[in-house]
């Protein structure tokens, strides 16, 4: 059995350095400056496997933005990833949803 209050391996997603721990099944930061206590848990209560892409038809001709997996943090991934191209070359437009098989769906 973990105790409450129990000390946490790893760092705050805001820079506040090894503050984390157990408290009430959450991981929260016991910084006192730390801007979102609950940060890191709210980031792994994110459910979303895949990547959010957001396809824009704007003044930027053909600008996107990504959201990426928490997975692809592993080994750096995520500076390799080139998800979006695939996007480009289908020329889509708008949100759009690619889980972790590859399959695409329009948001």
């Amino acid at each position: 059995m973990i105790p409450e209050d129990s000390h946490v391996a790893g760092f705050c997603p805001y820079g506040c350095g090894e503050k984390l721990y157990l408290c009430d099944g959450r991981i929260l930061c016991r910084d006192i400056d730390c801007p979102n206590e609950e940060g890191l848990h709210r980031i792994l209560m994110n459910t979303v496997a895949g990547h959010t892409i957001n396809f824009q038809d704007d003044a930027y001709c053909g600008s996107y933005s990504v959201v990426h997996p928490l997975r692809e943090r592993i080994d750096n991934e995520l500076l390799t990833c080139c998800i979006e191209e695939e996007g480009i070359n289908r020329g889509l437009r708008g949100t759009w949803y690619v889980d972790q098989y590859d399959n695409w769906t329009e948001s």
